[in-house]
Order: structure tokens, then C-alpha cells, then sequence
């Protein structure tokens, strides 16, 4: 009976109808399109668009307003045209909503949730095994790939300390448009695996520079 039903599994018959399923592709291809659906990966990655402090200079998809919420939107919108499964956030925090709540689809400050399988950069080299190491202020790679697997260079906004909380007082006045001279946004470095990959000092949110952000998959149950 084993036999006959190992030449079964075996058969052409067989494997052209798992074949069809996607069942095969999952199997050998985790992270293909049918891979998907056994397992979710985490990626992050940076943005191929850069954007002065309020957000308005990102332009993928539908996005429109300004500040978190467009680069939220950015975020899904290149994710979703590099075919990656989301949701997705960028790593931004304002005073309200630091980003270790926003991770986790949450607002306020002080939140204390964690997760414990990894993200990865987009050449599928790790960026941390969960979320204790994330926001540990040190990575195992730097997160130095944007949303198609391209290599990047340079900095991001953040307004973030590499444990996650806000960077007070250093968020463009909470993105908005038209800040006074006076403000300051915490960045990131791009080449960096210790806590300067998220904070590698405070710039002034005036005078027109533009930089990419940081957008990683929110983790979902």
C-alpha cells in the first residue's frame, strides 16, 4: 500500500495538479507568490523617493495630505508596486505616536508590545530576529536596500531613538508643512547598524533637503 501511494505522490498526474496550486512554488520558493500564503516575511526597506520634511514630495500611488499619514501611504503604495504583501508603516514618529507603538498598528506612547520572527532587507539578508533586537539600538545588517532591491545610500527621516520612542522635540514640528527656521528632525544613516542607522543626529527641517524614510511591515497575528 506505501508503494502505491508513494507512486502516486510521485506520479506526473501528481505534480501538475500541486504544480497548478501553487503548492510546489510555496514549497521551494518561500518567499514567491505563492509562498505567501504558508508564510508571511517581514521586510524592510528604504524608499527609491526622497521628500522634504512634511512628506509632500512622495508621489507613489494615491497618496495625498502630508505628513505620517502620506508617508504611511508611500509606504503601501511602493510595497505593493514591488510586490510585497502588507500592511506597511513608515518608521516616523510625531509626538503623539512614537514608533514603537506604530509598529504594531497602535498609537500613543509607551507601548510594550513585541514580536518574535524576523524582518529583512530586501536581498533577504536579516535586519533583526524580532523585535526586542530591533529596537535594541544595534542590527544585524543596515538597512541600505529600497523597495526593489536596489542598494541606497544617504539618510532618512525619523524623528526616532534606536529604542523606538520619539525623538522629542525633532520632528519637523510633527512633519507639517512650512516649519519655522528654528525646527529640527531627528535622521537616520542608511549604512549604519548601531543606533545611528535611526538617529545619526538632528537637521534642520528647512532650506528644501530632501531625504528617503525607512518603511517596514507591520507584524501581523
Amino acid at each position: 500500500m506505501k508503494a502505491h501511494i508513494l507512486a502516486l505522490l510521485l506520479s506526473p498526474v501528481f505534480l501538475f495538479a500541486c504544480h497548478n496550486n501553487g503548492i510546489l512554488d510555496a514549497l521551494e520558493n518561500p518567499g514567491g507568490e505563492h509562498g505567501d500564503k504558508l508564510e508571511r516575511k517581514l521586510y524592510a526597506f528604504v524608499t527609491s523617493q526622497t521628500s522634504i520634511s512634511d512628506m509632500t514630495g512622495f508621489t507613489a500611488g494615491p497618496c495625498s495630505g502630508s505628513g505620517m499619514a502620506r508617508a504611511d501611504c508611500v509606504c503601501n503604495a511602493l510595497a505593493q508596486n514591488a510586490g510585497l504583501q502588507g500592511p506597511y508603516i513608515a518608521w516616523l514618529s510625531d509626538s503623539s505616536n512614537e514608533m514603537k507603538c506604530r509598529l504594531f498598528g497602535q498609537t500613543g506612547t509607551g507601548c510594550t508590545a513585541t514580536w518574535g520572527t524576523p524582518w529583512y532587507r530586501r536581498d533577504n539578508e536579516p535586519i533583526a530576529n524580532n523585535s526586542t533586537e530591533l529596537f535594541s539600538g544595534n542590527l544585524q545588517n543596515p538597512i541600505s536596500y529600497d523597495e526593489n532591491g536596489n542598494s541606497a545610500t544617504g539618510t532618512t527621516w525619523t524623528g526616532t531613538q534606536a529604542d523606538g520612542t520619539l525623538s522629542s522635540g525633532n520632528t519637523c514640528e510633527d512633519w507639517k508643512t512650512s516649519p519655522s527656521g528654528s525646527a529640527y528632525g531627528t535622521q537616520g544613516d542608511k549604512s549604519k547598524m548601531d543606533s545611528n542607522w535611526t538617529n545619526s543626529g538632528n537637521t534642520s527641517c528647512s532650506g528644501g533637503a530632501t531625504r528617503a524614510i525607512y518603511c517596514f511591515a507591520v507584524p501581523t497575528p
